[in-house]
């Protein structure tokens, strides 16, 4: 079996007990994550930088940038304003690096919100497939998996 690794030489590297870039570590044997879309924030930026589209600094400077906004937010819970700060970041990075247009962003979010307002509760939240049938993006190369 062959282990990928890559060399960390010049590149920025981050610290786990640095508050400002970390969540609170879980207490009393809460779970990390207190919902999916958290883990799954997380999980598409490093998907995002295993597949070359941005580097781990260029992660670690749009998190701080939507980190350092929020500082001036009166945010109760610091755990999912982390998380927030990751969609935040993931937002800002795929528009600025064109992998996905702001208007395209934007869009989908549109739609969410609306698919939200439709639902009734206890219910999944399901979009219009047809009018996303074809935008399916994948960070991974299928080579790659």
């Amino acid at each position: 079996m062959k282990t990928r690794s890559a060399s960390i030489s010049g590149k920025a590297t981050l610290s786990r007990s640095d508050p400002a870039v970390f969540p609170l570590p879980a207490r009393d044997g809460e779970p990390l994550f207190a919902d999916v879309w958290e883990a799954q924030a997380l999980g598409i930026a490093h998907a995002l930088i295993e597949a070359g589209h941005l580097t781990n600094t260029e992660w670690s400077q749009a998190l701080d940038a939507v980190r350092t906004a929020q500082a001036a937010e009166d945010l109760a819970d610091r755990r999912k304003a982390y998380y927030l700060a990751a969609v935040g970041a993931l937002e800002r990075l795929l528009s600025d690096k064109g992998l996905i247009p702001a208007q395209d962003l934007r869009q989908r979010k549109a739609d969410w919100i609306a698919a939200y307002g439709r639902t009734p509760h206890g219910k999944p939240i399901l979009l219009n497939r047809r009018a996303h049938s074809n935008q399916r993006w994948d960070p991974i190369p299928e080579a790659d998996r």
